[in-house]
């Protein structure tokens, strides 16, 4: 039950932030660790931020999990992460869809992999904020946090619709 309502917090902080950003004039929060654009993911492996579940469906293998409020949810399979936040061959993720355009990813994983995954990921994003036991990066065009838990671990990208580099969780 906490893990569930932990990951329905992040999720609904990353998802309102656009928001809720919109009507703060400037921002007292502490920056993130800033992704360049270079090294920001712009999505998940071979999908990008703002394709079109069409898109995507002509594509990869998808399966429609749900809508929650005005969010779509997908399964949807990457046949080759290449690399991408250092994942490598298939990889399933859940596509969050809003207007019909990809704005989120959650990427779940084995536990164990964890210490290897914020390595990786620190070498590629760069050193990350931790924050109550989770890890946040920021970039021109994504969110990123890596979440632990005791069995498995979660990551969770959204599109960064403000280009905002400071996040404060």
């Amino acid at each position: 039950m906490k893990k569930s309502l932990r990951i329905l917090f992040l999720g609904i902080l990353l998802f309102a932030s656009p928001l809720v950003s919109n009507y703060i004039p400037f921002s007292p929060l502490p920056t993130v660790s800033a992704m360049t654009n270079s090294q920001d993911p712009n999505g998940f492996g071979d999908v990008h931020w703002d394709e079109t579940i069409s898109d995507i469906q002509s594509s990869h293998k998808t399966t429609f999990l749900g809508r929650n409020d005005d969010a779509a949810h997908y399964s949807v399979l990457i046949p080759d992460a290449k690399g991408s936040l250092n994942f490598e061959g298939p990889v399933t993720i859940r596509a969050i869809f809003i207007d019909n355009k990809l704005f989120g990813i959650e990427i779940p994983f084995s536990g164990d992999q964890f210490e290897t995954r914020l390595a990786g990921m620190t070498k590629m994003l760069g050193t990350p904020v931790k924050r109550r036991g989770y890890y946040i990066w920021g970039g021109p065009l994504s969110l990123i946090i890596l979440l632990p838990y005791k069995e498995d671990e979660l990551i969770i990208l959204a599109k960064n619709q403000q280009g905002v580099q400071g996040i404060a969780i």
